[in-house]
């Protein structure tokens, strides 16, 4: 189970910095975008392997993608918070952050009943 939370978390990690990066950085036209996503692509095929092997591990383990895919989005959701605070300075309201969280939390633990 280590491994899985490991490549979540490095996975959203990586997916959280260069989508901060890109919104902090790249003009906000289709072209640019594209380019920066050009560029960054080695990085999202290394992001994107770790989240599915975390996700293959993960199915294997519990037998319920739709809660593995529900822990990696909560996993996710937390790097999205704290790149957002740290690379953006975004003003974020941290009880609805934690409402969110609560709500994602209370999704997997639906889905782990079934």
């Amino acid at each position: 189970m280590p491994i899985i939370l490991l490549c979540f978390f490095i996975g959203s990690l990586i997916l959280a910095l260069l989508i901060s990066w890109q919104i902090k950085t790249v003009p906000a036209d289709l072209l640019s975008i594209a380019k920066f996503y050009l560029y960054t692509s080695p990085i999202l095929i290394i992001s994107n392997s770790l989240l599915s092997y975390g996700f293959a591990q993960a199915h294997n383990a519990i037998k319920n993608l739709p809660a593995a895919i529900a822990g990696q989005t909560l996993i996710y959701f937390l790097c999205i918070l704290g790149v957002s605070l740290w690379l953006l300075n975004d003003k974020i309201s941290i009880i609805h952050s934690i409402i969110g969280i609560l709500l994602i939390v209370s999704g997997i633990y639906v889905l782990k009943m079934s």
